[in-house]
């Protein structure tokens, strides 16, 4: 990630963000009342940073795991990470913050059966080789509500918006896989956009 001035004359700073392993960011969100940067995107880094304390704080397994970042507006320090995904691959692609609460949402692209928190959700399962992706997220992409940006407007605690202890998945991070798939991943979206474009 880099931060320019508004006439981007000047790199004001930038970041690497990643662990061992290939890392993809892919969208990125400013939170309106805080300034702190979210980005999301792919990851087969079983060691990607900061996610100790993150409502996944494990890598999932098969060939990535989505991962959400929040880091402050000078891009000197991440505040939290977390990892997104069961023991399939998954990828995050777009990212948005709710105005009024703060809480985070990330969408993009699962090939997980056991896919955090999914089981309650408006489709409970997945029906596809590839499913699409929504997940609702706290301000703080922590295990525990803190009080940066909300709790959630469904009034729970944990870092999945609405309550609950947290997002828990189950996996191995011994899978790995290469760079190539991670990219496949994270260009999907434009893939889809591009087969559209050539449609017209």
């Amino acid at each position: 990630m880099a931060r320019l001035n508004s006439s981007l004359t000047q790199i004001l700073q930038s970041t690497y963000l990643g662990g061992s392993g290939g890392d993809g960011a892919s969208a990125l969100a400013i939170h309106p009342k805080t300034g702190d940067v979210y980005v999301a995107g792919g990851t087969y880094s079983a060691n990607f940073p900061n996610t100790a304390d993150g409502v996944q704080k494990d890598y999932g397994g098969g060939l990535s795991d989505a991962f959400v970042s929040r880091l402050n507006s000078d891009l000197t320090q991440i505040l939290q990470s977390t990892y997104l995904g069961g023991s399939g691959g998954d990828g995050a692609s777009a990212l948005a913050i709710h105005p009024k609460t703060g809480d985070v949402y990330v969408a993009g692209l699962t090939e997980s059966n056991n896919f955090p928190r999914a089981s309650s959700g408006a489709q409970g399962s997945r029906r596809g080789e590839k499913d699409a992706f929504v997940v609702r997220l706290t301000a703080d992409l922590a295990a525990t509500g803190g009080s940066d940006g909300g709790s959630g407007s469904g009034g729970g605690s944990g870092g999945c918006a609405g309550g609950g202890s947290g997002c828990s998945t189950t996996g191995s991070a011994s899978s790995k896989a290469s760079l190539w798939n991670i990219l496949v991943w994270l260009s999907f979206p434009a893939f889809v956009l591009a087969r559209r474009i050539r449609r017209k």
